[in-house]
């Protein structure tokens, strides 16, 4: 039975929006795009749901002997709908003012779709082909997934409560039965309907099922910590899932049978419960962790973002996305409990800093634009500097406050984005007689 927060889990999380945000991004390294298949991470999402849901239901079934659907439901909806109704509220501004009146009627049905969750149906009825464009000015084209899920955390409970109390013995087999017959349909739909099977639940079924058997395990039967197996097992499925996001792409046919590649690989890392494993502390690690609890704010904002910013004809950088959702996140309390005791991650303000900054340089290492600038950078600006200390009347000794630093920003070649969350790095300290700061006051 699971009593201990998985902080692995997170950091699986966090791989898998990673591998979203990457496919929407389109960023490329030379001829070589990065992480074509991170539409896969939807797919990790799915097994990690599927474990999850089924290791909390039986694991409060062997408690109480009962399962409140009404709590659970509840929980369900207080954890996914203060985000989604604020998602949806800003973009229907911007959609009003940017969007044709058709596109914006689109927007309108769309919204409504994603709030009742069958955003999925609507989708494929409405003929739109997911990955005809990387990135589509369709915003709410990604709620598809959250539609699939729920539908899924509708039905499942009332399935898995009922095999529990009637037929416990058989729940294995019944699992594995679901995969095969959910599996084969997927894989037979595909050749004559490739937009139902991509965004209907009966293709998408036996995904969450791979994660329900480890569920099941761990719940009932436990899982030995020590078998180093497992922990090769963990560390070959890491790999496998990184090379299904960096060799899969849009002509792959998905969800097939192609697709039990990526979902073993989430498989094998879910397996191995000792944290002390190579794949599970580097899962651990602090800022994935913290990227795996914002991966729904993450994946919320950042598709209806960059399809805007593709609208209007701006960049946005990733690390906004990751800067945005983490602000959004820490203004909702959003209920955990679905995922197991209380683990809500916190970093502190230099920590954030350097999270945030290590992604927009990463970015730029991948074929970005901007980054925090170098020490040869900030030297460049010195004259501007003086000169805007000078027409402020800035001088030698005076210390610096928050004011002053935001009226210098320009001079300094720092977006107000990454600025901002630099300040804190020179308050109170004096400018010298050449009105120049040092380079490490903003590394």
């Amino acid at each position: 039975m699971i009593k201990t927060y998985r902080s692995e889990i997170d950091g699986l999380r966090s791989l898998a929006v990673i591998g979203v945000i990457f496919y929407h991004a389109e960023i490329i390294l030379g001829s070589f795009r990065i992480f074509p298949g991170g539409f896969l991470g939807v797919d990790i999402f799915f097994v990690i749901s599927g474990y999850l849901i089924t290791s909390l239901i039986l694991k409060e079934y062997q408690l109480k002997n009962s399962f409140s659907f009404k709590n659970f439901y509840k929980r369900r909806a207080k954890r996914l709908l203060p985000a989604l109704l604020l998602v949806i509220l800003v973009f229907s501004i911007f959609s009003y003012f940017y969007l044709l009146p058709i596109q914006f009627e689109e927007f309108i049905k769309s919204s409504i779709a994603s709030i009742f969750f069958f955003s999925n149906v609507f989708f494929h009825y409405s003929g739109q082909a997911y990955g005809a464009q990387v990135l589509s000015d369709i915003p709410l084209l990604h709620s598809w997934s959250l539609s699939v899920e729920e539908q899924f955390y509708i039905l499942y409970p009332i399935f898995l409560v009922g095999v529990a109390i009637f037929i416990k013995k058989n729940l294995k087999a019944i699992l594995i039965l679901g995969i095969i017959l959910s599996l084969g349909f997927a894989i037979i739909v595909n050749i004559n309907h490739q937009s139902f099977n991509f965004y209907m639940l009966p293709s998408r079924i036996w995904e969450f099922l791979f994660g329900a058997l480890l569920g099941m395990n761990i719940s009932y039967l436990g899982i030995d910590k020590n078998n180093k197996i497992k922990e090769v097992s963990g560390i070959l499925g890491f790999f496998i899932i990184l090379l299904s996001f960096s060799f899969f792409d849009d002509t792959t046919k998905h969800p097939s049978y192609l697709t039990l590649i990526p979902v073993i690989g989430a498989y094998l890392i879910i397996q191995d419960t000792n944290k002390k494993n190579l794949i599970n502390r580097f899962l651990s690690i602090k800022s994935l962790t913290y990227l795996g609890l914002i991966s729904y704010s993450l994946y919320l904002w950042h598709h209806p973002i960059f399809s805007f910013a593709k609208i209007i004809g701006i960049e946005v950088p990733i690390a906004a996305v990751a800067l945005g959702a983490v602000c959004i996140e820490k203004h909702f309390t959003l209920d955990r409990e679905m995922e197991g005791p209380d683990h809500r991650a916190s970093l502190e303000p230099d920590e954030l800093i350097e999270m945030v900054k290590s992604i927009r340089n990463i970015e730029l290492a991948l074929g970005g634009s901007k980054k925090v600038p170098s020490k040869s950078e900030l030297k460049n600006v010195s004259v501007a500097r003086k000169s805007v200390c000078a027409s402020k009347g800035l001088k030698k000794g005076h210390v610096l406050t928050e004011a002053d630093l935001i009226m210098l920003r320009p001079a300094t070649g720092i977006s107000p984005m990454e600025y901002k969350e630099l300040i804190g790095k020179v308050l109170n300290n004096s400018i010298d007689a050449n009105c120049q700061f040092k380079y490490s006051d903003f590394v």
